[in-house]
């Protein structure tokens, strides 16, 4: 079933995908203008587990604190992939940085928190203008070469926001949901959102560099 999402602000290098997958498909076959192909991105062979980190699944102990570890011991090493194991993991918000692909394997659930208080105020743009909303669950800022892997889910816990303005839905689904989403500012760069398993959440490109959406599973 299509759901329609409104495009914020992201700019980044974000990927989703199954192994393989951009090989097996011509995204770029008969367009009819000319567009030029986003680079795929590359990553050390750098390799963690966030139970390294003090993960702890189950569905019970947020794990914000080991993303940000995780992510942060990455990065000084130069990049590489977080790897999110079979189980349920609840975290607050994610920020991404450079070089990190972050690989949600399967069975793999990350739940995001439907604390409000774990979404503190950020300085963002939405629709092309500077603003003030609640930090994206997943975001990225100054970065470039960013993935999002693997065949797990990734839960934005969109119901948890589907009453702060239930006024602007379009219909009593909920199909215009308010929740955050992921965000990118304009200093990121391009990417690529192919397959991937989501529930809850809304993408948005605005000032963006090239990015592509093959296929979104809901």
């Amino acid at each position: 079933m299509k759901k329609s999402f409104k495009v914020i602000g992201l700019a980044a290098a974000l990927l989703f995908s199954t192994q393989g997958f951009a090989q097996n498909i011509d995204l770029y076959k008969n367009i009819e203008f000319k567009m030029s192909k986003v680079a795929e991105t590359s990553f050390p062979a750098k390799r963690v587990f966030l139970t390294e980190f003090g993960g702890v699944p189950g569905g019970t102990v947020k794990n914000t604190e080991a993303f940000r570890k995780a992510i942060d011991a990455l990065s000084k090493k130069g990049g590489g992939r977080l790897v999110v194991p079979r189980g349920m993991w609840l975290t607050g918000p994610i920020e991404l940085k450079s070089n990190i692909n972050l690989h949600v394997e399967e069975g793999a659930f990350i739940v995001f928190s439907k604390d409000k208080n774990d979404y503190p105020l950020v300085d963002v743009s939405f629709e092309g203008l500077n603003t003030i909303r609640c930090q994206s669950p997943i975001s990225a800022k100054n970065a470039t070469n960013i993935a999002i892997t693997g065949k797990g889910v990734i839960d934005g816990s969109g119901d948890a926001w589907r009453a702060v303005k239930k006024a602007r839905f379009r219909n009593p689904s909920g199909r215009k949901s308010p929740h955050p989403a992921e965000y990118f500012p304009p200093t990121a760069k391009t990417g690529i959102l192919p397959r991937a398993i989501r529930k809850d959440w809304k993408a948005a490109p605005i000032s963006m560099f090239p990015i592509r959406f093959p296929k979104i599973s809901w």
